[in-house]
């Protein structure tokens, strides 16, 4: 993903395959791919039975582009997009057409997205080499690759030298597998229903190191053995150092290898049982490494209410049916705030008085979030229950508005 490349050669749609086209592939890191092309791939549009010819700045959306090179290597183009550019020069129509490209699979071609699956993706991220240095310079030899069972449906491998022997043959014929990440499953899944574990192994990553990352490279392995290349537009790939050193991660490889794989399953674990709020979560945090001038306070701010939320999806108590920042259960604090709320009709009736209304309306609003805990008293529990907040207490004398959350009224 971060060299450039262009691939020369012939186009075409899955359902329309005589209607070839010469065009060019042009990748750039950190920009979206663009597929140039000399002709057109389709000028018409089809909608119920009538053919009608594209108007001029009409979008047109293709789900798949296939394509070969000049040389023989296939190429998969997804979620293309363009603008019909259909010109008109001294009564000459002149048609071309650039596609916009979100998704590319070199290597291979795929008529829809059920047919993209692999049978383990191998990730290269930047800054694992180092992150991982000192725990093989300190083993040498004698670890060659890590395995990590993940669920039972999943494996996950550190593969931290090249020549290594591993436990499933198909991974064997993969070559230039150092200092990579493998995710092999029980069975071959489609390449986006990868999306969430490789959602959390970046994010992972990205905490290990404390700072912003991004794939150098990201191949799927074939039902047929065959190597798949997928490239994709990252943002910001062009303004990160090339190294980093080690002083500068939250922790290294080696400082964890004695808990690796508790800590990696329980990552996986907890980001599952988060199902669609992970993102929420994790961008909370990440955008602290993400966008480092932000400023102090805010900064911690943003850190403590992703470890609140990240606790408050986690802390379901099935037993008692309520989350442990509550203080009853969902049921019992129904019946409470019914009660509260007759009492209110009492003793604050409807009358044209607008502040005893509005103080009526401001009681019933804070009635529906009574049940839970202050972001102070949260954060005070988890501290309590967890010592993670001990850094920003020692910080307090360098932030006062940041004592203030934790001390001041509750939030």
């Amino acid at each position: 993903m971060i060299n450039s490349f262009e691939i020369e050669g012939e186009w075409w749609l899955p359902e329309n395959p005589d209607n070839k086209v010469k065009g060019k592939l042009i990748y750039n890191p950190g920009q979206t791919p663009i597929l140039d092309l000399s002709g057109v791939l389709s000028s018409l549009n089809v909608k119920e039975g009538k053919t009608t010819r594209l108007a001029l700045g009409e979008l047109i959306s293709k789900d798949f582009i296939l394509g070969i090179s000049n040389s023989g290597e296939k190429a998969t183009l997804h979620k293309c997009y363009s603008i019909n550019p259909t010109t008109i020069i001294k009564d000459i129509v002149v048609e071309k057409q650039t596609f916009d490209i979100q998704y590319i699979f070199r290597g291979e071609h795929f008529n829809n997205k059920d047919d993209i699956k692999f049978q383990a993706l191998v990730l290269k991220y930047l800054y694992f080499d180092t992150w991982t240095k000192s725990y093989t310079r300190r083993e040498g030899s004698k670890i060659k690759f890590i395995k990590i069972d993940i669920r039972e449906d999943l494996n996950l491998y550190f593969v931290l030298q090249n020549n290594v022997e591993l436990p499933i043959n198909e991974l064997n014929n993969l070559e230039n597998i150092e200092n990579s990440i493998i995710l092999h499953p029980k069975e071959s899944k489609k390449y986006f229903d990868y999306d969430d574990d490789m959602g959390l192994m970046f994010m992972f990553f990205s905490f290990a190191i404390s700072n912003r990352t991004h794939p150098l490279s990201i191949r799927g392995l074939t039902d047929n053995h065959d190597e798949v290349e997928v490239f994709f537009r990252i943002r910001g790939i062009t303004n990160l150092p090339e190294t980093l050193v080690e002083k500068q991660f939250l922790f290294s490889l080696r400082s964890i290898q004695i808990k690796i794989e508790y800590l990696i399953v329980s990552w996986f674990k907890k980001g599952s049982q988060l199902e669609l709020e992970l993102d929420i979560v994790f961008s909370l945090f990440l955008r602290t490494i993400y966008f480092p001038e932000m400023h102090y306070e805010i900064d911690f701010l943003v850190i403590a209410q992703a470890i609140e939320t990240f606790h408050h999806r986690i802390s379901y108590n099935k037993k008692d049916e309520r989350y442990e920042e509550d203080y009853v259960s969902d049921d019992n604090y129904n019946k409470i705030c019914k009660k509260l709320y007759e009492a209110l009709d009492e003793e604050i009736p409807n009358i044209n008085d607008k502040s005893a209304n509005h103080l009526k309306q401001h009681l019933i609003k804070y009635l529906e979030l009574g049940n839970k805990y202050s972001l102070r008293k949260r954060l005070k529990e988890i501290e309590r229950k967890y010592r993670l907040m001990e850094v920003f207490f020692s910080c307090k004398s360098q932030a006062p508005s940041v004592q203030y959350v934790l001390s001041g009224p509750p939030i």
